[in-house]
């Protein structure tokens, strides 16, 4: 029986029933700024005065489906995240979610048809 040693293998990219799997980044902002699903990863909010104002635009139907963004703050500050058609095309009831203030907060989203939808919320208030 043949054996292969893997341990030196790299993977540039994976595709599974069609879906491309996206190695996650890590994005860190400082200041205000636009994520798209080119960002898809972690994005990690790192500014210790005064909020971070993140504008999020609509994902790409089909081309970005599955792709994920977890925001997560590192300050104990109020960071926005706001996203135009809404969460879950929401509309203007839960197009801005707002951190407590508190070291850990988080959003998770996923792509999907063109709109970003939540799948993970720590203390972010959505409306």
């Amino acid at each position: 029986m043949a054996t292969s040693n893997y341990s030196d293998l790299k993977v540039t990219s994976l595709t599974i029933n069609g879906y491309a799997i996206v190695a996650p980044a890590a994005k860190v902002l400082t200041g205000n700024d636009t994520i798209t699903a080119a960002d898809a990863g972690v994005v990690a909010l790192n500014k210790t005065s005064g909020a971070i104002t993140v504008t999020l635009t609509n994902p790409t139907a089909v081309t970005d489906d599955g792709k994920r963004l977890m925001f997560v703050s590192l300050n104990n500050v109020a960071h926005i995240i706001n996203q135009a058609s809404g969460f879950g095309n929401g509309g203007v009831n839960e197009d801005k979610c707002t951190f407590s203030a508190l070291v850990g907060n988080a959003l998770h989203l996923i792509a999907w048809g063109g709109f970003w939808y939540v799948t993970g919320n720590q203390n972010g208030t959505i409306a």
